[in-house]
């Protein structure tokens, strides 16, 4: 294990590679890619996205009547007497 020339292999994680740790980058290694940034980013529309359906469903804009499915009565009707 090893790096440089005189390495017979070279021994690296995925993280350091492509910048997804935000800790020590070990001297063998080398950076190519800024990932955690990216991680980051996704996690802030992650948020986003889950408090602004949080706030519709609170306020009864969700699910709207274009988001729901109807089930005929028999075919309910059918399905509660299996599960019985």
């Amino acid at each position: 294990m090893g790096s440089g020339t005189g390495g017979n292999v070279q021994y690296l994680f995925a993280t350091d590679v492509l910048g997804t740790n935000t800790g020590h980058v070990p001297r063998h290694s080398k950076v190519y890619g800024n990932l955690h940034a990216e991680l980051e980013r996704v996690q802030k529309l992650r948020v986003e996205a889950l408090k602004a359906w949080r706030a519709d469903v609170g306020s009864g804009a969700f699910p709207a009547p274009k988001n729901l499915l109807e089930v005929a009565d028999k075919e309910f009707e059918s399905f509660l007497a299996g599960i019985e």
